[in-house]
């Protein structure tokens, strides 16, 4: 069969605008988990169009037109292409593929029994420039209707963790909408071209999109109310958490406060000796205060009540452990975010670092401090010399070493960090394992007026 430019045409302008929609549709939802660069996912995009095209020229070689087989063929590819070009859950990838099918068979189908009645005299030539036409018109009034419904309600289900194992399912809801079509279409014993010019057909057919999609948006708020719950329970369990961090944290500050308390009283002592002139027992006092103490140490790191007292009690650990100590602030005395965040972030960074070099065994160990803040923002870096191996899990969680800790900590820093749309990276360079974050202050404070 030799095909003339204008029937190519036809051919490839037909499939365009039936695949094409549907195919931006899915790149665009699942746009921040490419799998791959933008230029190899358009490759898997033009391989997309080239089995539609093909998958035409094919039917009307044959004179088949779309055969049940062709019809899953090219949804079949259209999954696996998905699945390759796209780095999320199979479940969602199917859930997603199968709707974009459904809605994209509807409008097909519908355009054909609308071509039979306008231009009755070519019912028998398939994928006529008219059809394309009627399903351009089509899609203004169903398709980009549906677009809208993704980008206000589907398209953050795509994106967000699952909470469960609940995509497993969610995807046999449209592939049983897919087969009830199929049925339709091809069942019955009714030739396809029979069935489809029907306007009955149609009819049944949009009855049946209309119920699959409201299905689909009671899964929708089903699933947002869970991820809610979900979300409140872990916000709980974290401020529970990030409370109980605190009050041990305060403990520990007010230790050092009594210590440093404790100073004019061995100065009165030390005073008593050098006005009765005894200055051996004096500097005995002396050596064995200068062992026990370290009054070496800065009482003043920086304004901030609460950050001094955190640096304050980690430099006293730090050299009781003989652990280099250095610490570089810039933080004014107020600053726009609550003691209880600010002691988590600090004090879960400064035990860990602190924990990494009493568990070294060669070479000088050390805790590097830099900090920086203002009303705007707030933003501190601590490197500490680490010679254990630093392990992830598959999600991309650190993994404590402690026999009894829970390795919660950095996901407590992680969580505080994402209430204030800020940034956390932590990673092992050489023999330093360097975390940082940085605060959007201002953020938070438009949030919560």
């Amino acid at each position: 069969m030799v095909f003339s430019a204008f029937r190519i045409f036809e051919i490839i302008t037909h499939a365009m605008v039936g695949f094409l929609p549907y195919l931006i549709l899915s790149v665009y939802v699942f746009s921040k988990h490419l799998r791959f660069s933008k230029w190899i996912t358009a490759l898997f995009c033009a391989l997309g169009m080239a089995v539609q095209i093909g998958t035409r020229f094919f039917a009307i070689y044959t004179d088949t037109g779309d055969t049940v087989d062709i019809s899953i063929t090219r949804l079949v590819i259209y999954i696996l292409l998905l699945i390759l070009a796209i780095q999320e859950h199979p479940g969602k990838l199917l859930f997603a593929g199968l709707i974009s099918s459904n809605i994209a068979n509807f409008i097909m189908i519908a355009a054909t029994c609308i071509e039979g009645i306008l231009f009755s005299g070519e019912v028998l030539r398939h994928y006529c420039w008219h059809a394309s036409l009627i399903m351009v018109v089509l899609h203004l009034f169903i398709t980009l209707p549906f677009f809208v419904l993704v980008e206000k309600k589907i398209k953050w289900m795509m994106g967000s963790k699952p909470v469960g194992n609940e995509w497993w399912y969610y995807w046999l809801i449209p592939a049983t909408f897919y087969l009830i079509w199929q049925y339709q279409i091809h069942g019955g014993g009714q030739k396809r071209i029979d069935v489809v010019y029907k306007p009955q057909t149609v009819i049944f057919l949009f009855i049946i999109n209309v119920g699959s999609i409201l299905i689909y948006y009671m899964i929708i708020q089903l699933s947002n109310q869970l991820f809610k719950n979900l979300e409140l329970e872990t916000k709980n369990h974290y401020r529970d958490i990030e409370e109980l961090e605190y009050q041990i944290l305060e403990e520990r500050i007010e230790d050092a406060r009594r210590a440093r308390h404790d100073v004019r009283h061995h100065m009165v002592v030390m005073g008593e000796y050098l006005d009765t002139g005894d200055y051996a027992r004096l500097k005995d006092y002396m050596n064995h205060y200068r062992k026990a103490s370290d009054s070496e140490q800065p009482i003043v790191f920086c304004p901030h009540r609460t950050v001094n007292g955190l640096i304050l009690y980690f430099a006293h650990q730090a050299q009781e452990h003989e652990i280099d100590f250095q610490v570089q602030l810039s933080i004014p005395d107020k600053l726009n975010i609550p003691d209880i965040d600010i002691s988590v972030l600090l004090g879960n960074l400064l035990e860990n670092a602190l924990d990494a070099c009493k568990e070294q065994t060669q070479g000088k160990r050390r805790i590097i401090i830099r900090g920086k803040g203002d009303k705007h923002s707030l933003f501190f870096t601590i490197d500490n010399t680490c010679e254990n191996t630093v392990k992830q899990n598959a999600k991309g969680q650190f993994v404590t070493t402690k026999k009894d800790g829970s390795g919660i900590g950095i996901e407590s820093v992680k969580h505080i960090v994402e209430r204030y749309h800020g940034v956390f990276t932590a990673e092992k360079k050489g023999e330093m394992f360097c975390a940082s974050f940085m605060l959007n202050l201002g953020a938070k404070a438009e949030m919560e007026s």
